[in-house]
C-alpha cells in the first residue's frame, strides 16, 4: 500500500496547484481601493478613539493642576503662612503640572495622528473614487496644508506661558 499512497499524494497535490492556481487571479485595482478605504476609516475610528483618551486624560490632569494652584493661592492668602507651609504646597504643584504637560502633549500627538488618518482616509477615497468612475490618470492628492483647529486658540496658550514664568 505504501507504494500506491506516493503517486496517489503526488496526484492530488498536482490536483491542489492547479486548483489553487486558478483562484489565484490578480486582485483588481478597484477591490485595492476598496481594501485601502475600509483599511483608513478603521484608522480613522482607531484615532479617534485614541484623541478622545488623550483628550479626557489631559482635562482630568488638568483639573488636578488647578485645584493644586488653588490649594497654593490659598496658601499665601493665609494670615500667617509659614515657610513650610509655602515650600509643601508648591512642592505638591510638580507632579500635577508634570502629568498636565504631559496630557497637554499626548493630546496634540493624538489629535495630530487623527488629522494624518483623515488625510489618508481623503485620499484613499479619492482613489476609490477614480477607480469607480474609471479615470486613468491618478487622482489629484487633498490638499496637506488642511488641518483641523488647534486644541485651544494661540492666545490662551501664550498667556498661560506667560503666567508659568511668571510664577
Amino acid at each position: 500500500m505504501g507504494r500506491y499512497l506516493r503517486p496517489t499524494a503526488a496526484v492530488v497535490i498536482a490536483l491542489a496547484m492547479v486548483a489553487l492556481a486558478g483562484c489565484s487571479g490578480e486582485v483588481s485595482s478597484l477591490d485595492r481601493a476598496k481594501a485601502q478605504v475600509t483599511a483608513k476609516e478603521k484608522a480613522v475610528t482607531e484615532a479617534e478613539a485614541a484623541f478622545t483618551e488623550a483628550s479626557a486624560a489631559f482635562c482630568d490632569a488638568s483639573k488636578t493642576y488647578i485645584v493644586a494652584l488653588d490649594r497654593y493661592g490659598d496658601v499665601l492668602n493665609e494670615t500667617a503662612p509659614t515657610v513650610g507651609d509655602v515650600r509643601t504646597a508648591g512642592a505638591d504643584l510638580t507632579d500635577p503640572r508634570e502629568e498636565a504637560l504631559a496630557g497637554a502633549e499626548a493630546a496634540v500627538a493624538a489629535q495630530e495622528s487623527l488629522v494624518a488618518a483623515q488625510q489618508d482616509l481623503a485620499t484613499a477615497q479619492a482613489r476609490l473614487a477614480a477607480e469607480e468612475s474609471g479615470a486613468t490618470e491618478a487622482p489629484a492628492e487633498p490638499d496637506a496644508a488642511a488641518t483641523s483647529a488647534p486644541l485651544v486658540p494661540v492666545a490662551t496658550v501664550d498667556r498661560v506661558t506667560q503666567a508659568e514664568q511668571e510664577f
